[in-house]
């Protein structure tokens, strides 16, 4: 099982930081702007299961900058559509509450992706 293949189940598991751990040693040594979007949007999933409304909307936010400097330098797109999750991303972005801390459930305009693949 490839890296990007256990961040994808892990993901979708809803371990978030775990998703983050499965990335970090690659990108530390690629620093592609893919692998640090895919890191940072797993921790803005991971904040937000925290109900902490302020890391969520920062990482993402720094998510959707890497994924989106990806896709305009041309860097491999590791098998991920790039494009579509910095859509959703731009969705989340947009409905997140105002404020800080989350009260209450999550939203369902706030439902972590499935990883889209291509």
């Amino acid at each position: 099982m490839t890296d990007i293949e256990q961040y994808i189940g892990l993901f979708h598991e809803g371990a978030y930081h775990a998703a983050h751990d499965a990335l970090e040693p690659r990108w530390t040594r690629a620093r592609s702007h893919t692998l640090h979007g895919l890191i940072q949007l797993a921790v803005g999933w991971h904040h937000l299961s925290r109900g902490n409304l302020h890391g969520a909307r920062a990482l993402w936010t720094r998510a959707l900058g890497h994924l989106d400097a990806a896709i305009t330098a041309g860097e491999p797109d590791e098998g991920v559509d790039r494009a579509a999750l910095c859509d959703h991303l731009r969705h989340a972005l947009a409905h997140l509450p105002p404020g800080r801390r989350l009260e209450g459930d999550v939203p369902e305009a706030l439902r972590p992706p499935a990883i889209p693949l291509k």
